[in-house]
């Protein structure tokens, strides 16, 4: 299994694609709103077969990211399908992504999203972003 993890503005999964609005920040105010956009490479021999991931968010020491409300973890479950005009042997593609709206993280700090499918992770499969300084935050809002 593969898989592309991106850090954007916004976006959607609609019929096998993803729709990506600011594609690739690495920069985010607090509180902000943004998305991880995701595709899941899945092998041909792993088609029709129960899947599972988790996307967790992290801060710079490693730790699960908890504003109060529990942990900023989601996950579930997919199974991916050879469309009607796939040929055997191709890799098959379950792009999906997870939008979170007005974020509170630290001023001026490091985070990470990290993506576990079917209880692997891959380093490739993490997205490392920062949030800007107070003072940046300010100035921008003014």
């Amino acid at each position: 299994m593969k898989a592309s993890v991106l850090l954007c503005d916004a976006a959607q999964a609609v019929d096998g694609k993803l729709y990506i609005l600011g594609g690739g920040i690495a920069l985010v105010g607090s509180p902000s709103s943004f998305a991880v956009a995701i595709t899941a490479k899945v092998p041909w021999s792993g088609a029709h077969e129960q899947h599972t991931w988790k996307l967790d968010l992290v801060d710079a020491d490693g730790d699960v990211v908890d504003l109060g409300g529990g942990p900023i973890s989601i996950g579930g479950e997919f199974r991916v399908a050879p469309s009607i005009d796939a040929q055997p042997g191709m890799t098959l593609s379950w792009p999906f992504a997870v939008n979170f709206a007005m974020v509170p993280l630290a001023a001026g700090s490091q985070y990470q999203f990290n993506l576990t499918i079917d209880n692997v992770t891959d380093e490739g499969w993490c997205v490392d972003f920062w949030t800007r300084s107070a003072s940046a935050s300010q100035a921008q809002a003014g």
